[in-house]
C-alpha cells in the first residue's frame, strides 16, 4: 500500500497488517551471529537497522503522546531540524550498536507493542491533526498534513524502505 493510498486509520492498520507477518517472519529467520554479524557499506548490521526502527518508532509513539519525540528517542531536541536526519541516525547508530541482538530484538517488540497500544487509542479525527497539535513547541516543523503522514513514515514504510536493506546484508553472509 502506497503512503498515498492510506487516508484512515483502518487503512494504516491493514497497512501494519501487510507488512508485519513479512517483517516478522524475516526477523525470526535470524540466527544471533545474523543479526549482529555481515555490515553493509555503512557498516550497519541488521540489528542496527532494527534498532534505528525502534527508536524512531518510539519518537512516534512520544509525539501521539504529546510528548517529547526526540527525547524518547535519545536524540538531542536541537537535531529535530529538517535536513537532521543523517546526524541523528548517526547518534541512534551509537547508542545502540553495542547492544547485543537479544536485546535489540525486545526493543523491537516492546517499541512496536507501545506504538499499536497508543494508534489503538486513537481516532481518524486525531490522525488527521498536524504536527503541531501533538508537538506545539516545534511549530516549525507542521507542514499543514495530517500527522498520519508522519506516522506512515516512522511506521509501516519504514519497515518496507529497510527489510530490502536488511535482506541485502544477509545476502552478503
Amino acid at each position: 500500500m502506497k503512503l498515498d493510498d492510506i487516508h484512515t486509520k483502518q487503512q494504516l492498520l491493514d497497512s501494519l497488517a501487510e507488512i508485519g507477518p513479512q517483517f516478522d517472519a524475516f526477523i525470526a529467520s535470524l540466527t544471533p551471529a545474523q543479526l549482529a554479524g555481515p555490515r553493509d557499506a555503512a557498516s550497519w548490521t541488521v540489528k542496527d537497522h532494527l534498532a534505528h526502527i525502534a527508536t524512531w518508532q518510539n519518537g512516534m509513539t512520544a509525539l501521539l503522546q504529546h510528548q517529547g519525540r526526540y527525547e524518547a528517542m535519545g536524540v538531542p531536541p536541537a537535531l529535530g531540524a529538517p535536513g537532521a536526519y543523517d546526524q541523528m541516525n548517526d547518534i541512534i547508530f551509537k547508542l545502540h550498536k553495542d547492544k547485543p541482538p537479544a536485546i535489540i530484538l525486545v526493543m523491537v517488540r516492546d517499541a512496536h507493542m507501545r506504538f499499536m497500544r497508543q494508534l489503538n487509542s486513537l481516532s481518524d479525527d486525531a490522525l488527521h491533526k498536524t504536527y503541531s497539535y501533538y508537538q506545539p513547541n516545534e511549530p516549525g516543523r507542521d507542514t499543514g498534513a495530517p500527522i498520519l503522514n508522519w506516522v506512515i513514515g516512522n511506521t509501516s514504510h519504514h519497515f518496507l524502505e529497510h527489510l530490502p536493506w536488511m535482506q541485502a546484508i544477509i545476502s552478503l553472509a
